[in-house]
């Protein structure tokens, strides 16, 4: 009997805990975190990243991260390819 409690209480941090974490993903404002996403993303590609629009976290069957208005900028000033556009 003692077991089963413990393992209950255990079982309901857990919850508790997970519910806390989701609960603070989808409340917290993505779009101060733009900055990082950016810089994280320019020092891994060699190219300015820009991320024009707003930053959405969606959970469903699938936890979805969704940014809008996403460019990767041409490297080269005297290349032909323009900006790309991802999405």
């Amino acid at each position: 009997m003692r077991w089963t409690r413990w393992i209950l209480i255990s079982d309901s941090a857990v919850v508790v805990l997970i519910g806390t974490a989701l609960l603070l993903l989808l409340t917290v404002d993505l779009g101060r975190f733009k900055s990082n996403f950016e810089q994280i993303v320019t020092e891994a590609t060699g190219r300015e990243f820009v991320i024009g629009g707003q930053i959405d976290l969606n959970v469903g069957d699938t936890i979805d991260l969704v940014a809008e208005d996403v460019r990767c900028l041409a490297w080269c000033d005297t290349g032909k390819a323009k900006d790309w556009m991802c999405g």
